[in-house]
């Protein structure tokens, strides 16, 4: 019988800086949480609108429809009402809608929202109604909200949407 071959342990990997794993199960969680959403993130938009169903013309990370924001956003930089990178900036939302009469939504979404989501929203929206030409909404859903996000929801002008998590 041959003995076994004794080896060194291989090293851990270095770890990223300031990323524990709480912080990882976090951003996991949210990637979830907005993958389970977007479909509210219409329908929320649609009552707030009062548009019986906006069209989702972006989800952050998929490609969707013929990429019609890319489409818009590239039309809007030819005629320099925007620079490329208020395209990215714009395109940091989780979700664009848009509706019938010309409206648009744009969305964060979190299961803890934080003043940065919020300002996310605020800035995404005010570029994309400059790109447009066009009234835009800012609105984040999630599950949490602390008080002073919300003070800062109010001032920014930002519509919040708290929704109970569930399971499914």
């Amino acid at each position: 019988m041959t003995a076994p071959i004794a080896s060194k342990p291989s090293p851990a990997p270095p770890a990223a800086p300031g990323l524990t794993p709480d912080k990882i199960l976090t951003r996991l969680n949210n990637i979830e949480y907005r993958r389970r959403n977007f479909r509210l993130a219409s329908e929320l938009a649609g009552l707030v609108l009062g548009a019986p169903q906006p069209q989702i013309i972006y989800v952050y990370g998929r490609e969707l429809y013929g990429n019609i924001l890319y489409v818009l956003l590239d039309d809007a930089i030819a005629a320099g009402r925007i620079n490329k990178d208020d395209a990215f900036n714009i395109e940091n939302a989780h979700v664009v809608l848009r509706d019938g009469a010309g409206g648009y939504c744009l969305a964060q979404m979190a299961l803890t929202l934080r003043e940065g989501h919020i300002t996310r929203a605020r800035r995404g929206a005010d570029l994309l109604a400059q790109a447009m030409r066009s009234p835009v909404l800012p609105f984040v859903i999630g599950t949490q909200i602390t008080d002073a996000v919300r003070a800062t929801a109010a001032v920014h002008n930002v519509t919040v949407c708290i929704r109970a998590d569930d399971d499914d």
